[in-house]
């Protein structure tokens, strides 16, 4: 629509000009060569525009001639590109497919096509490593390296070829070379990371984080874990090393941010309880009970409180165990220090509701203790059966200490850095929780023992029994509501002679 609005409108315009250049009066007269010319205005104006139209033509239509052999090359070189293109696209897509024939095969076309060697030495070298010929890939990447634009392509592809010939040397060479190039390039930062923990180089590993996060990687919450693993980490080698100023900078850095990691928690509270600082150290297990209570944490805590008198401690115990109150280890840590003060009713009643729900064998243990301090051995051995069959969680420092070696560290990062716990589930189901019947009856005291009836059956008496000066209680008969005695006097008591008594000892003596 628009086009033929503007081809009107030039036609308007030409028949306007037209009109005026016909409707001009006047005429031009002049001589040459002996001839006299006399030409309308309007016909000399006409033929000079026409003419100048018509040379504008030519000049287009020569150059026009004089380029089409160029034009001809370009085209046909723009069709040799496009079918390059296609080529270098079936071949990458041979690739993906895992077709080293018809890799191979695009890529010698598209290198030929193209000629433009940065463009088809990646598909030439990803060709030749899925046809095994590693010499090649090799060396194509390597060429890479030279031009800036697929220099971060050919250390990516160095990389897996070092992995794959696990040369970790070269490895972690080719990934630091690409980190450095390219922060922000996730693959780039994991292999730096990944290399780093591997070798145990935790200050390598935490600057990766560090740079990564500052180049743009997004800062999520498992690099926050992971990072505050590596500064335990190298807090513990740090401690292990005599530093103890660096093992608490770091531990701080560490708490920071995440103040429930238990090992960080655990060996900063133990450092400031050694330098004196016992409210410090008290407040970091607070702070890591409230999150993730542990058996360690806890023995640490009655370690800090070992001094002060038995009501001291049962407060502060049961003010911990109320940060965390419906947790497991709470219960424990009230009930192990009332089982010390060996108050063992007060515990019973603390542990008989784990018992109910997913019991684990230190509940069991604590339970058996008990009742064989109540009830005696026997009524404890239903318990110490169910803590030999019940499954143990693989929680480190279950002897409450902590010893972590390069590849419990390397766990941790992965445990606790993707899924913030300190151990994989157990590969065993837990025991099925006891019924509120079974723990009531295996709880339940024992029996009082009955006391024996006196006998009323009388001893028939001995004839030969002397007879004794204990009087006789008369028996009392009830007759028409009276009471009445069946002997009302005493029975006279006859002494022997005292010749009699003397004869019967001279016959002892012969």
């Amino acid at each position: 629509m628009i086009r033929m609005l503007i081809f009107l409108t030039a036609l308007m315009v030409a028949a306007a000009l037209i009109t005026v250049i016909a409707s001009l009066n006047g005429y031009i007269e002049g001589r040459a060569f002996g001839y006299e010319i006399y030409w309308p205005v309007g016909v000399v104006i006409g033929s000079f525009v026409f003419l100048s139209l018509g040379l504008i033509f030519l000049t287009s239509a020569a150059k026009d001639l004089v380029a089409l052999p160029k034009k001809i090359k370009q085209q046909r070189q723009q069709a040799q590109h496009k079918r390059g293109l296609i080529a270098l696209t079936r071949g990458l897509e041979a690739v993906a497919a895992e077709d080293a024939n018809d890799a191979q095969r695009h890529a010698r076309s598209a290198r030929t096509l193209l000629q433009d060697p940065p463009l088809t030495r990646l598909l030439t070298a990803q060709a030749a490593q899925l046809a095994g010929d590693i010499a090649t890939a090799e060396t194509t990447y390597k060429e890479m390296l030279d031009a800036p634009e697929t220099e971060f392509l050919g250390l990516r592809g160095l990389y897996a070829l070092a992995i794959e010939k696990q040369d970790t040397q070269q490895a972690t060479g080719y990934a630091q070379r690409a980190f450095r190039l390219r922060p922000n390039a996730e693959w780039a930062f994991a292999s730096v990371y990944q290399l780093s923990v591997d070798r145990g180089a935790w200050g390598e590993a935490e600057d990766a984080i560090k740079r990564a996060i500052k180049r743009g990687l997004p800062s999520d919450e498992t690099l926050q874990r992971q990072e505050a693993v590596l500064l335990s980490a190298r807090a513990y080698t740090s401690h292990d090393s005599g530093d103890t100023t660096a093992a608490l900078r770091d531990l701080d850095r560490a708490l920071k941010l995440q103040p429930d990691f238990v090992p960080a928690a655990l060996l900063a509270a133990r450092l400031y309880y050694d330098q004196g600082k016992t409210n410090k150290a008290w407040h970091l297990i607070e702070q890591a009970w409230q999150i993730t209570p542990h058996k360690a944490l806890g023995d640490l805590a009655k370690k800090i409180i070992s001094k002060r008198d038995d009501e001291t401690k049962q407060q502060k115990l049961r003010a911990l165990a109320a940060l965390n109150p419906d947790h497991p280890e709470s219960k424990i840590l009230v009930a192990e220090q009332f089982m010390a003060e060996q108050a063992w009713e007060p515990a019973k009643a603390l542990l008989e509701p784990l018992l109910e729900k997913n019991p684990t064998a230190t509940a069991y243990q604590a339970m058996a203790k008990i009742v064989k301090n109540l009830y005696g051995e026997e009524r404890a051995t239903p318990f110490l059966e169910k803590v030999a069959s019940a499954p143990r969680a693989p929680l480190m420092g279950e002897d409450g200490s902590l010893h972590i070696t390069v590849q419990g560290w390397q766990q941790l990062l992965e445990e606790y850095g993707k899924y913030q716990r300190l151990a994989p589930p157990p590969i065993e189901e837990y025991a099925a929780p006891m019924s509120p019947e079974e723990i009531t009856r295996l709880l339940a005291p024992p029996p009082k023992p009955e006391s024996e009836p006196e006998s009323t059956i009388e001893p028939e008496p001995d004839p030969l029994a002397p007879t004794t000066n204990t009087p006789i209680k008369p028996t009392l008969q009830v007759i028409d509501g009276k009471k009445s005695a069946s002997e009302t006097e005493e029975p006279e008591i006859v002494e022997p002679p005292a010749d009699w008594v003397r004869e019967g000892l001279d016959e002892n003596k012969t």
